[in-house]
């Protein structure tokens, strides 16, 4: 018999290819090759409240969360857990590293908040507890140093944490958001739909959705952060889903086309690379 070759699988993102080897014990399949066309229910909600500049409106959104919880299976004990790594990571603790056990239940409650992907605990589970502990600290370290508006201090901070398997910006960013949320924004599937016309989960979308997130959390004023607004998009669609009141039909000031170009300008182009 002749040698056997081992199968590849060739996957195409932004016009980008990467080759991946079923031989090679190490590869690393994460959501970073994953596009989705169809956008979620609710996303109409979404819009228009990322359009509203009334800071009222954002807030009785806001306060619908607790009404969505029941509705969103395992949230209520993933959040539990989710939260408790948020306040020692928070500036009050300044935790500067996270354990292996605390991104798989990062990870929980990501799955929660969205669409659960378990092929991707395998890869998340092969990783060492050394290497969680190293690529976190370097990511923590680089966040916190972080400005607002610096975009490459931003894309090494989430690089940190896509070195991990498994792990690519939607997961880095459920870190991150934690640790700087007035820098960072989670990647809910409903706020990459809200502001872009493909759902792809690649660094260069959370680029462009935290840099929308973070033009609003300026345009709300005192309080409202990167992270908050992602929080209350994702609550806006959630709501609208679930048949709830949707109070983002309700009369609102709205931003005129001149405040979209933001939007317009970090549209993702299937040309670029990641």
């Amino acid at each position: 018999m002749g040698r056997r070759h081992p199968l590849t699988i060739q996957i195409v993102s932004f016009n980008q290819s990467f080759t991946i080897s079923t031989a090679t014990k190490s590869q690393q399949v994460t959501e970073l090759f994953t596009t989705m066309s169809k956008p979620r229910p609710g996303v109409a909600a979404a819009k228009r409240l990322s359009k509203c500049t009334d800071p009222k409106v954002w807030g009785l959104v806001e306060s619908q969360y607790s009404e969505i919880v029941p509705h969103v299976k395992g949230l209520k004990d993933t959040q539990r857990e989710y939260k408790k790594i948020g306040r020692l990571l928070s500036n009050e603790n300044m935790k500067s590293v996270i354990t292996k056990e605390e991104l798989l239940s990062v990870v929980s409650w990501k799955f929660s908040v969205g669409k659960p992907r378990h092929a991707l605990m395998k890869h998340l589970k092969s990783n060492t507890e050394a290497s969680v502990r190293e690529h976190s600290t370097a990511g923590i370290a680089e966040a916190r140093g972080a400005a607002k508006s610096k975009t490459e201090e931003t894309k090494k901070a989430l690089g940190h944490f896509i070195n991990l398997k498994g792990v690519g910006p939607a997961t880095a960013s459920a870190v991150l958001t934690l640790v700087q949320p007035d820098k960072f924004a989670y990647m809910y599937d409903e706020v990459i739909n809200c502001f872009l016309p493909e759902r792809t989960y690649t660094l260069p979308t959370y680029m462009a959705v935290n840099e929308n997130c973070l033009s609003i959390a300026k345009k709300l004023g005192d309080g409202w952060t990167t992270s908050r607004v992602a929080t209350v998009l994702w609550t806006a669609a959630r709501v609208n889903a679930y048949d709830l009141h949707d109070h983002t039909l309700s009369k609102r000031p709205m931003v005129n086309s001149a405040d979209e170009t933001i939007i317009e300008k970090r549209r993702i182009s299937k040309r670029r690379k990641c």
